[in-house]
């Protein structure tokens, strides 16, 4: 099964996965780089060092600095000026003469953040250039390869996007996976015996459940599901928040996981239904009926392997949705997960925290589809042959 045929599938799926995320990244930061506006523009008061920051990590600009170390006393230039070779561009006070620093080239100025009064040391920035479309995608391309995502704007130069991303991503796992096992136990299960009791009136009770739960947005199921438990019966605390850990404050992380996990669930029975149903036609099925199996043998030792495939066909994107959390769960419970720079960073044109969680999201959506291709090995090696 693991011959040279199946590693040449593995390796040709790895590079596919490659490829992808590749193409993603590159329509992203196209997208980002096309929209109107910036994070540079005149209404957001934006330190030197994030200036720096974006300077090395995107590429839209590189730093000018002279070879002389002295007191600012005029600065010639402002943002978006078109600079000539040999144009004055500050001058220094240097043991008191004044000494001009001239453009090598021509160019565009990107920011300047040198003031008068300002002392500057030999080889400081003192203003920032303006770079080619080109030079700015291979600078992130190369960045981003390293795992570097650079300084998140709103932090004023003070967090990475890789910080907020270890610090927010657990959380929205941790509420993933609880939702993810919801899912599957509820889903799997009743879709596996709708399917074998197919025409039944538990067949229909579980299919009306999940199209219910399919059908309700979780911003209504939320609130509903807070009513009920915290307000009505009073079963769980109103505090809401997040405590990090496996085995503690399961009174506030019941409700989002199941306004979470519901919704899947209703999509997990209605595709293993389905897979029950053919799985049943068949001829294996018939013969271990005939042979005087119990149901309960025939379902879990010979129907259950075939008629999970659909569902593992939802599974790479179901979790990788479920990884990164849901906007509106995570706001309703004040769950502090990553979800919420998908609007934030967008609204406030934080470009490096845009493109971090767009390729975080892009990433673990192929890699899990990948991890269900490899899985189709395992249940049914036909399809990963063909």
């Amino acid at each position: 099964m693991w011959g040279a045929p199946m590693i040449a599938i593995i390796a040709r799926r790895l590079f596919s996965a490659l490829v992808v995320v590749f193409c993603v990244f590159t329509i992203s930061f196209l997208i980002m780089r096309s929209a109107p506006g910036s994070p540079f523009d005149a209404d957001k008061a934006l330190p030197a060092a994030v200036v720096a920051n974006q300077a090395v990590v995107t590429g839209m600009a590189e730093p000018i600095s002279g070879a002389h170390t002295g007191m600012v006393s005029e600065v010639r230039v402002e943002k978006n000026d078109s600079v000539r070779a040999g144009q004055v561009l500050w001058v220094l006070e240097i043991h008191g003469e004044s000494v001009p620093i001239n453009a090598e080239e021509d160019f565009e100025v990107f920011r300047v953040v040198a003031k008068p009064g300002d002392r500057l040391a030999a080889g400081q920035a003192a203003l920032y250039r303006k770079t080619g479309f080109f030079r700015q995608y291979i600078t992130s391309l190369l960045s981003y390869a390293h795992f570097d995502f650079g300084t998140t704007f709103d932090s004023q130069g003070q967090r990475t996007v890789l910080e907020n991303i270890k610090e927010t991503l657990p959380v929205s796992a941790e509420l993933g996976c609880y939702a993810l096992f919801i899912a599957l136990l509820v889903g799997v299960t009743a879709g596996m015996f709708a399917g074998w009791k197919h025409n039944t009136i538990l067949d229909h009770t579980v299919m009306s459940f999940s199209m219910l739960g399919i059908s309700i947005p979780s911003i209504v199921l939320g609130p509903v599901l807070i009513f009920v438990f915290i307000i009505w019966l009073q079963w769980l605390p109103a505090h809401g928040g997040w405590e990090s850990g496996l085995w503690t404050g399961w009174g506030q992380k019941i409700l989002p996981s199941l306004t979470l996990g519901l919704a899947y669930a209703g999509v997990f029975a209605r595709l293993t239904r389905g897979g029950m149903l053919d799985v049943v036609r068949q001829d294996f099925i018939r013969t271990a009926r005939a042979k005087g199996l119990s149901n309960g043998t025939i379902i879990w030792r010979h129907a259950f392997r075939g008629a999970i495939v659909p569902s593992v066909t939802f599974l790479g994107p179901a979790v990788a949705h479920l990884l990164v959390g849901s906007v509106v769960v995570e706001t309703v419970f004040n769950v502090p997960g990553i979800s919420k720079y998908f609007v934030e960073s967008a609204l406030n044109r934080d470009y490096p925290m845009v493109m971090g969680v767009v390729v975080l999201y892009s990433t673990l959506l192929v890699l899990f589809n990948l991890l269900v291709d490899f899985a189709y090995a395992f249940l049914d090696p036909r399809v990963i042959l063909d």
